[in-house]
């Protein structure tokens, strides 16, 4: 469950209030109102909407119900060993490819089905390990090519502050930010 502010009152932050008052006392919105001011009025209407409410019973017993139902905690967990996953089933996909193919080759060749299995498992094995190494040293590889260049563009931010920024604005401008936008973030 969310603990936070809801999307409710996210929406209504937004809500310019001045001009909302303005707008009111010009067309004398509270003339004759006792209690459920313009505010509340528009407040009910918006959350209606949002929440796709069909009556003003049904709004009513919504708003009601929100003080007496049980709060469940919003409990993520997240998986976190993609990188090892990922090398098991390329490895596995990969790996067994391979051996399917040999053994039907091989039933035409041999006789023997142990000697097929035996081959098909050496071949499980072997392609697995293979596999499963070309995946880390890509992953190494990778992660050393990230370095280097982080730690060029580290060396270029203190030796060339000028071109690193105006090579920051063209990024920014690619995304269709401004000059003035995107100077507070170039100029760090």
């Amino acid at each position: 469950m969310n603990s936070g502010r809801t999307v409710f009152a996210q929406v209504m932050e937004c809500l310019p209030l001045p001009e909302f008052r303005a707008c009111v006392a010009r067309y004398q919105g509270e003339h004759k109102v006792r209690g459920f001011s313009c505010l509340d009025q528009f407040s009910c209407l918006a959350f209606a909407r949002l929440t796709y409410r069909e009556s003003l019973r049904d709004i009513e017993t919504c708003l009601r119900a929100e003080d007496t139902m049980p709060q469940t905690p919003h409990i993520e967990k997240h998986f976190t060993a993609s990188e090892i996953v990922r090398d098991i089933v390329i490895g596995m996909s990969d790996g067994l490819t391979v051996p399917f193919a040999l053994a039907a080759g091989l039933t035409g060749a041999v006789a023997s089905t142990g000697i097929m299995v035996t081959a098909g498992l050496a071949e499980i094995a072997a392609g697995s390990i293979a596999m499963g190494l070309g995946g880390y040293l890509a992953a190494r590889n990778d992660a050393e090519h990230y370095a280097a260049e982080r730690a060029r563009e580290q060396l270029e931010v203190s030796e060339k502050p000028a071109q690193e920024t105006a090579e920051v604005m063209e990024v920014f401008r690619a995304y269709g930010l401004t000059d003035e936008e995107s100077a507070p973030s170039s100029a760090r």
